[in-house]
């Protein structure tokens, strides 16, 4: 078992996985859902965000993670108001 592996076991067991600013090129929109669902077990919770730049982009990465996750957002209701911004969105993502 390499030493890369043995990190992706060590990050799987953790359950939790965080990214900011990771949807930002539709050309690499399938590495990044591939990357997620080798790092992904059924418990892990992902938590992804990023500024709202490129709507094309994020509905290509949306209608793409669907088929593999179920998806939700993070109201901001639920953020302390000093972040609160309309072009900041935290999306969390499940494996089905």
């Amino acid at each position: 078992m390499s030493i890369a592996d043995k990190s992706i076991l060590v990050l799987n067991s953790l359950g939790l996985m965080i990214g900011s600013d990771v949807i930002y090129s539709e050309g690499a929109v399938m590495d990044l859902l591939a990357t997620l669902i080798r790092l992904c077990e059924a418990q892990t919770t992902i938590f992804l965000a990023g500024e709202l730049r490129n709507d094309a982009v994020l509905e290509y990465f949306l209608d793409s993670a669907m088929k593999e996750f179920n998806i939700g957002r993070v109201d901001q209701s639920q953020w302390h108001p000093d972040y609160c911004t309309p072009r900041v969105v935290i999306y969390v993502l499940v494996k089905k």
